[in-house]
């Protein structure tokens, strides 16, 4: 028997992460379990940077 049929991680299945949505700050997904905001149907990471460019987007942003 080769070795390569005996070794389980040449055989895992990875189940895909269960997601609740995408963070409308910076675009990623946010995975079940994470903190997270929703904002009248947007979801934000519960993380400041991802809080400061949702912002930006939906106000008008004046420098």
């Amino acid at each position: 028997m080769s070795r390569l049929h005996t070794m389980a991680r040449f055989d895992e299945r990875v189940p895909a992460p269960d997601f609740v949505g995408t963070c409308e700050g910076c675009g990623e997904l946010i995975l079940k379990g994470e903190e997270h905001f929703d904002n009248e149907g947007d979801l934000i990471h519960n993380d400041s940077s991802c809080m400061t460019e949702y912002l930006k987007q939906i106000a008008n942003y004046i420098q």
